[in-house]
């Protein structure tokens, strides 16, 4: 065989390789309680300095990412750290579910976090201080393709809870919580979804909203595609015309 030949099925080797591990699969990021140490990813919102009962949609649009609930209403800001603390450094401010899409009362809807571009990483402090069942946290590509589903379990959550955490109504000790999220380790989380619930009448807040991209590029399929049949065309026409 002629060496341009060896030289062009190596390269269709290559992209085939390549087109089926270039798409990284997600990863779920899980820091468990008490007093979760959050990643250090580039990109923070604390949801500090907004007032109680603010709800929130594109107030963050201006650093990429806008908020929603899943019943189309908007989440709303909880200044209670006393219901959802998470360490010392996150402060008063919360972000749980609203009435506003029709959820039976406060707290009760999941919540959405939408990127006005892809992303590689994204998650947060996510506590019920009084959990009753599982929740799922989901993370989204384009068209709305789940890319990886983390199941947060109730009996996780109560082993985060410590002290006056373990309560109803813990007080003043932020030790509750953990922090969840997904790396895919490329740019491909359009959007990641917390809860809701999988019982009726639970509830839970996230915090500080932590995300990043990544500089790894995430190869396009039908191009990949394209580019291999071009090549492989190549290297038949090649063979023949040497044979």
């Amino acid at each position: 065989m002629a060496l341009s030949n060896i030289r062009t099925g190596a390269c269709v080797a290559a992209l085939v390789t390549l087109g089926l591990t270039g798409v990284a699969q997600a990863a779920p990021v899980f820091v468990g309680g008490p007093a979760p140490a959050e990643p250090t990813w580039a990109n923070l919102i604390d949801f500090e300095n907004r007032a109680e009962g603010e709800l929130i949609g594109s107030q963050y649009l201006g650093q990429g990412v806008t908020f929603s609930q899943p019943d189309s209403g908007r989440p709303i800001i909880d200044n209670s750290p006393y219901l959802f603390g998470y360490g010392a450094g996150s402060g008063v401010g919360a972000l749980t579910g609203s009435t506003e899409g029709g959820a039976g009362f406060p707290t009760l809807s999941g919540i959405i976090a939408s990127f006005t571009s892809p992303v590689a990483r994204a998650g947060a402090f996510f506590s019920d201080s009084a959990p009753l069942g599982n929740y799922t946290i989901t993370a989204f590509g384009a068209g709305d393709v789940v890319l990886e589903t983390y199941i947060l379990t109730a009996a996780t959550l109560d082993s985060a809870n410590v002290g006056r955490c373990d309560s109803f109504f813990p007080q003043a000790e932020f030790q509750c919580g953990v922090f969840v999220g997904f790396d895919m380790g490329a740019d491909l989380i359009t959007r990641i979804q917390f809860g809701a619930g999988a019982v009726a009448n639970d509830s839970f807040a996230i915090d500080n909203l932590r995300w990043e991209g990544s500089s790894v590029p995430v190869p396009e399929p039908g191009s990949l595609g394209l580019l291999g049949l071009g090549l492989a065309g190549l290297a038949a026409k090649r063979k023949h015309k040497h044979k």
